[in-house]
């Protein structure tokens, strides 16, 4: 089967966003990499400027950012999308207009899910929530500032509601608890939770940053609790195919969001799932056989390392960094450097304990940096 991937970071802008570039290019790398394995022909894009970085992508065909068009001629039997919410839609519209079919959700279930005023308004007597408002509550010292529609950690802070905000934005109540998601497969009438995960979240300067992951979620009481409220409310929006939750775990289970796609935690359960993720999907969506809940053979620990300051890198030292097993994508340069307080690369770690698992993620860094030349004191990944 051929199958058209595409993701929107690295494959259909003219301009590269570098805060959120690793996750991107690690996603398109793994899936590209899992359709590849399972015997199907995978068609790809990447935008011009990275065409260094093609050897990192297993696909058949690789088109540029702007030949969209041309990738879409290659008699494509099936699509899977990364997007942002908003995006997502459009991309599927326009594939459906040249008669692709897609392996997920359709775009009235995106643009709910994606919505996450919509979604908090939809399952606020289904699932626990924190409070949240489509203005600022001025009853409140400081609320979570966030996109109504966003990616990751991207934009999302703590503030005073005294501010003038966007009407993009909407308002939550601050949580504290540890963070979590679950990684889900979903069909119509069936359903598995692949894994249950610890997100590294931190908050600096007032800004929430993702840090990576931890699969599978230390507490097995914490993730069956987790794995059920997510089931319960992807079944209610009408999920199909892969997708994520993410959930603040503290004496309840609160939902914060749910993602209608792929997610980055996919990369790491890609790395100790027992069975391919792109055989799971073909398997349960199109020969409609029963959806599997394979084991996790491993530990895996997600990290991404950024810039405490500007990072001058040296471009034909990147090339090396393909070797190195844990360094899952590279970095982005503007004129040459990684800017103070953007992502360096995407690293994944495996092994039989969550301590081995991290001390593989801290060898590949370490390993990383020396390739590259760059201060260790310069790059955080805690």
């Amino acid at each position: 089967m051929r199958i058209l991937f595409l993701e929107s970071t690295s494959g259909l802008h003219r301009n590269v966003n570098p805060y959120l570039f690793p996750e991107g290019f690690s996603m398109l790398r793994t899936f590209c990499n899992e359709f590849e394995e399972a015997g199907h022909e995978v068609v790809t894009t990447l935008n011009s400027e990275l065409e260094r970085y093609e050897s990192w992508i297993n696909a058949s065909q690789i088109y540029t950012h702007d030949e969209l068009k041309e990738a879409m001629e290659c008699d494509i039997d099936r699509s899977l999308v990364i997007a942002p919410e908003g995006e997502l839609e459009l991309i599927i519209r326009e594939l459906k207009r040249n008669d692709i079919p897609i392996l997920g959700s359709e775009e009235d279930v995106i643009s709910k899910a994606g919505n996450k005023w919509k979604t908090y308004n939809k399952l606020k007597n289904i699932v626990p929530q924190p409070r949240t408002w489509d203005s600022p509550p001025h009853d409140k010292n400081s609320v979570v500032v966030k996109p109504k529609f966003g990616v990751g950690s991207e934009e999302i802070r703590l503030d005073s509601p005294e501010k003038n905000f966007s009407d993009e934005m909407i308002f939550q109540e601050p949580l504290s608890g540890k963070h979590a998601s679950c990684c889900l497969l979903m069909k119509d009438d069936e359903w598995s939770v692949l894994s249950v995960n610890e997100q590294k979240i931190i908050r600096k300067n007032r800004e929430y940053k993702y840090r990576g992951n931890r699969i599978p979620l230390e507490n097995e009481k914490h993730g069956e609790k987790c794995a059920e409220i997510a089931l319960k409310l992807a079944n209610e929006m009408g999920l199909k195919g892969y997708c994520g939750v993410d959930l603040v775990i503290n004496d309840e289970y609160f939902l914060i969001e749910v993602n209608p796609r792929i997610t980055t935690s996919f990369v790491g359960l890609s790395s100790v799932l027992e069975d391919n993720l792109a055989e799971l999907l073909v398997d349960s969506i199109l020969d409609n056989r029963p959806i599997s809940t394979p084991n996790l053979d491993n530990f895996s620990d997600l990290s991404i390392p950024r810039a405490e300051k500007d990072v001058m890198i040296e471009s034909e030292k990147l090339d090396k960094l393909e070797k190195i097993p844990e360094i899952i994508s590279p970095p982005y340069l503007t004129e040459g450097k990684v800017e103070e307080g953007y992502p360096i690369f995407l690293t994944v770690g495996c092994g039989e304990s969550y301590d081995e698992a991290e001390e593989k993620t801290e060898e590949g860094i370490k390993e990383a940096i020396n390739t590259l030349n760059i201060d260790k004191n310069a790059v955080t990944w805690t």
